[in-house]
């Protein structure tokens, strides 16, 4: 969980997002062979991290607000089995944007 994202960079990431999409989108008459990729690409990986910012943000809300009374205190709560939807799927949009950075960097289509 991090709070901080949840409060700070959401609008870094609206304007990184549709810069990048106006830079390549710009060259939509003349496009270079990688375009495409990357504005998939990005596209995919603003959707992932946008719903992960969104969930990350109702688990706070769950986390401090409807889990403060359980015993053993928020933390305790954190690692219940109600809490299960909530850490699998922070762990998996983690893992699925990791692998798609990680395949992006190892590609070998030479494309940097």
């Amino acid at each position: 969980m991090s709070c901080g994202l949840t409060g700070h960079f959401p609008g870094v990431e609206v304007v990184f997002y549709f810069r990048t999409m106006r830079i390549l989108l710009a060259r939509i008459r003349n496009p270079h062979q990688f375009d495409i990729l990357f504005a998939a690409f990005s596209t995919v990986m603003f959707l992932l991290i946008t719903s992960w910012i969104a969930y990350d943000a109702r688990l706070g809300n769950v986390l401090w607000l409807q889990g403060r009374d359980y015993p053993g205190g928020p933390m305790a709560y954190l690692i219940s089995p109600s809490m299960r939807p909530y850490n699998q799927y922070d762990a998996a949009v983690t893992i699925i944007l990791q692998q798609m950075t990680d395949g992006l960097m190892v590609s070998p289509s030479g494309f940097m």
